[in-house]
Parts: structure tokens; C-alpha cells; sequence
């Protein structure tokens, strides 16, 4: 008889505990507003939760990267519209330039302008971004990318185009080196440019020139020699072959081979030399360089003179070069920028889906909570007064 009463007592208080243990269960979820809080209210629905979440924050993650990557190009985007406004002033100078009123005084003026321009396009390549990082030169963040040497534009970054990852196995460029900006556009007309040799004596100025049959092209370098002030040949100066011999000279004509055309204005004399070579890389500092050069030199002759005009030529078309580079890298900006708008708006309506089927297996129904709350009240309640009637029961009580 003890050891039923005692199991009978000990059952019951194991009940009442159990009971317990589900009112306050119950009590926490709705205080918590959660379903699963912990590992043993759910282990397989608390894993979902745990991958869910992880998801959801590496999306968050994902969009604070395109946030820095959307300020980083703005940046880059105004740099280069300031570059833009700053050759477009040198263009506009260059175009003066040829002012046939222009006095030395005149020239002076403007060469003086243009240094201060080369001064501010250097800042500008140089310029570093709201961490202190240079923004042109690559991935060598630290070191500072451009600088002018005795003339000569030296640039000290590499190629390397930084990244950021703003979705799942997606990254998307944040920078553009200063190799990829400044180095790349081709002087002259971007295939071939053109320049009077040192040693002309007469007046004639070549033209920046075209091609007029680009499957003929053999990119070679040429000269047009004259012979007499009315007769030129055409020599391949890579291959030493004379392509035109003893050609008759009109001033302003055009004179074609090999795909390339020419016209030489004014009037050559006997022995000048107009060269033509492949066009080279030539960044847009080295261009102001030049241009200044061109404002420097005397024109004492005709020959200097002639080599003034061919200067400024060279110098309007190596800008609208310049600028039409930039304006390549400025559209392939908006278009990171576009994209980055869509996949951060694609990444915010991942993350409310997460949230949705988080909450699904995350948060509480309040309302069946509250009806399982009543009932386990009404059941401890009840396993509370049968424990008591239970162990009042004994032999004495009906002796009485």
C-alpha cells in the first residue's frame, strides 16, 4: 500500500509538472510573439530559420555593398564630367588658337590656360576617394597613379578593375583603372596620325587625314617626299618600297594609298618630308602637353608657322579622342549604376519573401496560442485538485 500511494503521488506530481512546463512554454511564445525560440521547441523548423536568416543577411550585406559601389561611381561619374568640362575648355582653346589675328601676346594668354587646365587634369587623375584610395590606379589603391616628368606623363597604377559582390555569384566593377581611362584612346584620327618632318622649309600643313579603305590598311609607316615644289613620291618607310613615284602636286588635293588619305594645304617646297605613323596610346595629360608645346614655339617661318597649324590640328582632334574615351567609360558608369538600382531592388524583394516564409515558420498564432493557453490552465488546474484529492485519500479519512 506505501509503494502505490507513492507512485500514485509521484505520477501525479510528474503530471503537474508536465502541465507546468506547457503553460510556461506556451506563455513564453506569446509573450516572445515566436513559435520556435529555441532548438528543442522545433529542430527541424528551427535549421529552416537558421538558413533563412543567413540568407536574409547576406542579401543585407549584398546591398550595403552596392551602396558603397553606387557612391563610388557617382564619384568616378563627377570626376570625369569634370575632366569633360575641363577639355572641352582646352578644345574650345585650340580652336582659338588658330586665330589668324592671334598675336604673341594672344598665344601667351591661352598657353598660360592651358597649363593651369594640365594642372587641374592631373589633380583629377589623381584623385582619391572618401577612404584616401586612389581612384585611377588599379588595385595599387595606394599609390598615386599619374605624374608629369620633364614633360613626359608617367603612369604608376596597373590595370586592375576592383569588384564587389551585390548577388549571389554576382560582382560587378566599382572602379576603372587609369590605364583604362587615359591610356587608351589613339592619337591622331585613331589610326594613323600625321606631322611635318623637322627640316621642311615651305609652308605646307597635312591634314589629320581618314581612311578610306580600311581592308587596304597594312599598318605601316609613310612618307610623302617632294621631289620639286609640284612633284611628291609616297614611300613605305617599314617596308623601304616607293608606293606612288613622281606625282603631280595640286595644293589641297587629296593624296591616297594604302587605304590612308591626306590633303597638304599651302604650298611645300622642294625636299619637305610629311610623315605618316600608326597611331599610338596617348592619355589626355600628354595631349595638354603637347598643345602647350605647340603655343611655346616660335613661328619666325613659314615652315614654323605651317608646323603651329599641324600642332593645333593634332591637339582638336587627340581631345575630341580624349573625350569621346571618357564619354565611353561615363555610359558604361550608368549602366552599373542602372543594374546595381535593379538588383538592389531585386535583393530587398528576396529578403521579404525570406520574411514571409519566416514568419510562417517562425512567428505565433496568437489566437490558438491564447485557446492552448486556457486549456492548459484548465488541465493543470485540474491535475493540481486530483493530486490533492488523491493524496488526501487514507484510512483514517473513512474512519472518520
Amino acid at each position: 500500500m506505501r509503494v502505490s500511494n507513492f507512485l500514485l503521488a509521484n505520477s501525479g506530481v510528474q503530471n503537474i509538472l508536465k502541465q507546468q512546463a506547457e503553460v510556461l512554454t506556451t506563455q513564453d511564445q506569446i509573450s516572445s510573439g515566436k513559435r520556435v525560440s529555441r532548438a528543442q521547441d522545433d529542430p527541424a523548423g528551427m535549421k529552416k530559420i537558421l538558413d533563412l536568416e543567413s540568407v536574409s543577411a547576406t542579401n543585407d550585406q549584398y546591398n550595403k555593398n552596392i551602396d558603397t559601389a553606387t557612391n563610388q561611381l557617382f564619384q568616378e561619374e563627377y570626376i570625369l564630367d569634370s575632366m569633360t568640362n575641363l577639355l572641352q575648355r582646352a578644345r574650345d582653346l585650340s580652336i582659338a588658337a588658330g586665330n589668324a589675328g592671334l598675336n604673341a601676346d594672344g598665344r601667351s594668354a591661352i598657353r598660360f590656360e592651358v597649363e593651369q587646365l594640365l594642372s587641374g587634369l592631373l589633380d583629377l587623375t589623381n584623385s582619391v576617394d572618401g577612404n584616401g584610395h586612389y581612384m585611377f590606379s588599379g588595385y595599387a589603391t595606394g599609390t598615386k597613379p599619374f605624374s608629369i616628368t620633364n614633360g613626359a606623363v608617367n603612369y604608376a597604377g596597373d590595370q586592375g578593375q576592383r569588384q564587389v559582390q551585390i548577388g549571389t555569384g554576382l560582382s560587378l566593377p566599382i572602379s576603372d583603372s587609369g590605364y583604362a581611362v587615359f591610356l587608351t584612346p589613339k592619337n591622331g584620327n585613331g589610326t594613323f596620325v600625321t606631322a611635318a618632318a623637322a627640316g621642311n622649309s615651305g609652308n605646307g600643313v597635312v591634314t589629320q587625314g581618314s581612311v578610306v579603305d580600311s581592308a587596304a590598311l597594312t599598318g605601316d609607316s609613310y612618307e610623302i617626299r617632294f621631289t620639286a615644289v609640284d612633284t611628291y613620291d609616297v614611300v613605305n618607310v617599314t617596308t623601304g618600297a616607293t608606293i606612288l613615284a613622281a606625282q603631280s602636286f595640286t595644293p589641297d588635293q587629296s593624296i591616297s594609298f594604302d587605304g590612308l588619305q591626306v590633303e597638304i594645304l599651302g604650298q611645300p617646297q622642294t625636299s619637305d618630308v610629311f610623315e605618316l605613323d600608326p597611331s599610338q596610346s596617348q592619355s589626355p595629360l600628354e595631349t595638354l602637353v603637347n598643345f602647350i608645346s605647340t603655343l611655346s614655339a616660335t613661328q619666325s617661318t613659314d615652315a614654323e608657322k605651317a608646323d603651329y597649324q599641324i600642332g593645333l590640328g593634332r591637339a582638336l582632334t587627340d581631345i575630341d579622342s580624349a573625350m569621346s574615351q571618357i564619354s565611353d567609360v561615363r555610359a558604361q558608369i550608368g549602366s552599373r549604376l542602372n543594374f546595381l538600382e535593379v538588383q538592389k531592388d531585386t535583393n530587398i524583394q528576396a529578403n521579404i519573401q525570406i520574411e514571409t516564409t519566416l514568419s510562417t515558420v517562425r512567428d505565433l498564432d496568437l489566437t490558438e496560442a491564447i485557446s492552448r493557453l486556457s486549456l492548459q490552465t484548465a488541465t493543470l488546474q485540474a491535475a493540481q485538485q486530483a493530486y490533492i484529492r488523491t493524496t488526501s485519500l487514507t484510512l483514517f479519512n473513512f474512519l472518520q
